[in-house]
């Protein structure tokens, strides 16, 4: 059965569904997004904090074979500084998952799929991280370091944070030069030990 159009063309009903069934997955995966909000706050006070570094990297899944694992492409990695009121914006790209980071100098980093924990991973919480989705009007809390604060294991845990993000992420580097440096120091010391 044919669609005949005004202009005395006509396409055939199969043809039209097999096109529009085509297009859609080329849709899908074009990159389209908008920006949500979210806020950044302390934990303990629920204040604001400013010049929290937020980056996001969004992974899109491309069309593959069936029967072989879905290939991935990044859409990129953005940042964002948050401002007075502790306010950051970030695209979001509705087909896909992501990984996000949140950095401060003097608070505990903030990753969407691990916590940064002192005995190890807590599973309960991490499994909910790991759903959590980003939305608009998201609030993200940061921990201040307090006591006796194991800077080291903090250091090596933001740099796999930064790993995680990919480049280019030029904000998210310059906060992090000091967790770096920790970091560097911490190997250094370890090797040096290690030669005794």
């Amino acid at each position: 059965m044919k669609l005949k159009f005004e202009n005395g063309s006509s396409i055939n009903k199969l043809s039209l569904a097999v096109l529009l069934l085509t297009m859609v997955p080329l849709f899908a995966s074009c990159g389209m997004h908008h920006n949500i909000k979210g806020k950044v706050i302390d934990a303990q006070t629920g204040e604001p904090l400013e010049g929290a570094v937020v980056a996001i990297k969004w992974i899109r899944y491309k069309i593959g074979p069936p029967g072989y694992p879905t290939p991935k492409a990044r859409y990129g990695t953005t940042e964002n500084i948050t401002d007075t009121q502790g306010g950051f914006t970030i695209p979001y790209y509705p087909i896909g998952t992501h990984f996000m980071g949140v950095y401060k100098s003097g608070y505990v980093c903030w990753s969407s799929d691990t916590i940064f924990n002192l005995d190890g991973k807590n599973e309960d919480e991490m499994f909910v991280r790991r759903w959590e989705n980003v939305k608009n009007g998201m609030v993200v809390e940061l921990e201040p370091k307090a006591g006796d604060f194991p800077e080291a294991k903090h250091a090596s845990f933001v740099q796999s944070v930064g790993t995680k993000l990919s480049s280019p992420k030029p904000m998210f580097n310059e906060a992090v030069l000091e967790e770096r440096q920790i970091y560097k120091n911490f190997i250094f010391e370890r090797k040096r030990k290690g030669k005794k």
